[in-house]
């Protein structure tokens, strides 16, 4: 059963939501790191400032911390100056001594609140930035869902059709009509007049003129391989999704060509077999003309030997078609590796060519060709001449209906389509999947990278100060207990 497009997209449009809740999440705690505050963080323990007070309060206490004991010290100092007996000295040495261990505890304190402060303004930009980041792949998910919920429900109906009246019935209906005495009658009202060999090798040439037809979509469709394999190497997961995108419509156009055109055909079908049915008898000369033994036609002989051999060249051409496409798929692959270099030299191409011209193929055509002579073809121009055009207007018409009926009674006819359509829904549903999930990926690695660059920068400018508190021994060897 094929995948549901509307849950597919449901289930990426919850994931995108959970990321744009996470993201905001991480944009106001990453806002409270850098705006919360305290009354008076004098309240607070030193060693608690960096958990307690936020990013910014955090900074401007241990500027305010610094500038208080370098005040202090610069006093001591001055009273020591002044102080007359050295006996005088002990009570101010011990508190400069004191002072001076706390300017290293503050020292470790500043710079510490300046990498830190540094590093919550590069989180709250990577927040606010995943945050819009977010918010936009939440609504291109949105969108998705919207645009896959239209056509699951668009296929859910087409599928449907299928199954109910009166395309329910065409496929019994049409194999009951091929069985009928309609279908036997109008064949044999049409054998009647116009001989068996011209009759079969009409039939052969309808069919001659779908291939004609079905030419150049191949190789149309070759190159269309070929660009697609140039957009996977350059976006894969955008290719893929535009690829099953568009093999999606095409198989759902088959769908609604079929649910469209079916019971039509089958009543064409009908009107033709009566018609043909009910053709008008010839006049005697038209029955003499076309009679393949006619003495009226003195190269009669000929014109029936012609029939294989015109169906010769028509076979060996057609193999030789086959290989031509197999040429344009090999160019093109060719371009498509390397748009600057000769296609016509790459190896593939040249194996293509040989194949094409091998005598197997080429060569047989040939000889289908020389064994159709001159004579051949204008012998069984002679003998198609002889039957009037209605003649062969119903010929192809009868050509039509059996064609028609034989398509609409196979079981496959369905079942291939909806396979198509189940296929491509699949691919659909498997690429904008992968679409979603790289975005998302993107995203958060987007701001993984952002707040790690914001930290490689907060140290990188506080490597002097670090230099100095490590030489010094200040506190943990230089290093603030929290610091990593």
């Amino acid at each position: 059963m094929a995948e549901n497009l509307t849950v597919h997209a449901t289930t990426q449009r919850d994931h995108a939501q959970a990321l744009v809740t996470a993201a905001r999440a991480a944009l106001d705690a990453a806002n409270a790191a850098l705006g919360t505050r305290v009354p008076d963080p004098a309240t607070v323990a030193h060693d608690a400032w960096r958990s307690t007070l936020g990013a910014a309060q955090y900074l401007a206490a241990s500027v305010a911390l610094d500038a208080d004991l370098r005040a202090a010290e610069a006093s001591l100092r001055t009273q020591l100056a002044t102080i007359p007996t050295p006996a005088d000295h002990a009570s101010l040495v011990t508190q400069l001594t004191a002072n001076l261990l706390a300017q290293a505890e503050s020292r470790v304190l500043r710079r510490d609140a300046q990498e830190l402060l540094a590093i919550v303004q590069g989180d709250v930009a990577a927040a606010g930035a995943q945050a819009a980041a977010t918010s936009a792949d939440l609504a291109a998910a949105e969108q998705w869902l919207d645009t896959a919920s239209q056509w699951q429900d668009a296929i859910t109906a087409e599928k449907a059709q299928l199954t109910a009246t009166p395309l329910d019935t065409v496929a019994d209906d049409a194999a009951a009509l091929k069985a009928d005495a309609a279908y036997t009658d109008a064949e044999a009202s049409l054998r009647a007049r116009l001989p068996d060999a011209l009759v079969d090798r009409s039939a052969q040439r309808y069919d001659e003129a779908a291939f004609v037809t079905t030419h150049y979509p191949r190789v149309a469709a070759a190159a269309q391989a070929a660009g697609d394999t140039v957009a996977a190497a350059g976006d894969p997961l955008v290719a893929a999704a535009a690829t099953a995108d568009r093999d999606l419509a095409a198989a759902r156009a088959d769908l609604r060509t079929y649910v469209g055109s079916a019971p039509k055909g089958l009543a064409r079908a009908g009107a033709i077999l009566a018609r043909v049915k009910a053709s008008p008898g010839l006049t005697a000369d038209e029955i003499a003309m076309l009679d393949p033994v006619s003495a009226l036609r003195p190269d009669a002989a000929d014109a029936v030997a012609a029939v294989p051999h015109e169906q010769a060249v028509t076979t060996a051409w057609q193999a030789y078609v086959d290989k031509d496409v197999a040429v344009a798929a090999a160019v093109y692959s060719a371009l498509a590796a390397d748009p600057d270099a000769d296609p016509q030299t790459a190896a593939a191409v040249v194996t293509a060519k040989a194949a094409r011209d091998d005598a197997a193929v080429a060569g047989a055509l040939n000889t289908a060709r020389t064994d159709y002579t001159a004579a051949d073809q204008a012998a069984l121009d002679a003998w198609e001449a002889a039957a009037p055009g209605w003649l062969w207007d119903a010929a192809r018409d009868f050509h039509e209906a059996a064609a028609l009926l034989t398509h609409l009674a196979e079981a496959a006819t369905v079942t291939d389509l909806v396979s198509a359509v189940d296929d491509a829904t699949d691919r659909v549903a498997a690429a904008h999947d992968a679409l979603s999930t790289h975005r998302r990926a993107a995203i958060r690695l987007a701001a993984e990278r952002a707040r790690a660059d914001a930290r490689a920068d907060a140290l990188a400018a506080s490597a002097p100060q670090r230099v100095d508190a490590f030489v010094r021994g200040d506190d943990l060897g230089g290093r603030h207990g929290d610091e990593f």
